[in-house]
């Protein structure tokens, strides 16, 4: 019996760490697939399933139709040019400093910055709320960053 015991304690450590790391890799996952149907539906400009994949109403969240509709062309345009990123891009990013928790994925686009185009960055940062359901964005950013133009006289 003493020579199993070794063998019943690691068996048993592997189903208690699987058991407890199993849903926080599935969270996960389930954010990332609910980035990745968000930026699908931002680049194909479909307004109603974003405004679906959205967890609060417009004015919660201080927005307006034609704010959301501005912000679905604007997102569009940047996403066709520069098509989504890989998943090895993405970055997570927790907020626990205010009175709700907040994970962050930031998606940022593979900008290629040449003497024509003034865009240096751009990235969409989409905010889970960790009280919502995972298939739900609670925040969304588009982040950008130009070139600053220099006027000589």
């Amino acid at each position: 019996m003493r020579t199993y015991q070794p063998l019943f304690v690691l068996l048993l450590t592997a189903v208690t760490f699987s058991a407890f790391t199993f849903p926080m890799q599935s969270r996960k996952e389930k954010r990332i697939a609910t980035v990745y149907l968000f930026l699908r539906n931002l680049k194909s400009k479909k307004t109603h399933e974003v405004r679906n994949m959205l967890g609060f109403p417009l004015t919660d969240l201080h927005l307006d139709e034609q704010t959301l509709e501005a912000d679905i062309t604007r997102a569009a345009a940047l996403l066709k040019e520069y098509g989504i990123p890989a998943p090895v891009r993405l970055t997570l990013q927790k907020d626990t400093t205010g009175p709700r928790k907040y994970t962050y994925i930031s998606a940022p686009l593979p900008v290629t910055p040449d003497a024509d185009k003034r865009l240096l960055k751009a990235t969409i940062r989409i905010g889970f709320l960790d009280e919502l359901d995972d298939s739900k964005v609670a925040r969304y950013e588009i982040l950008t960053d130009y070139r600053m133009s220099v006027i000589e006289p």
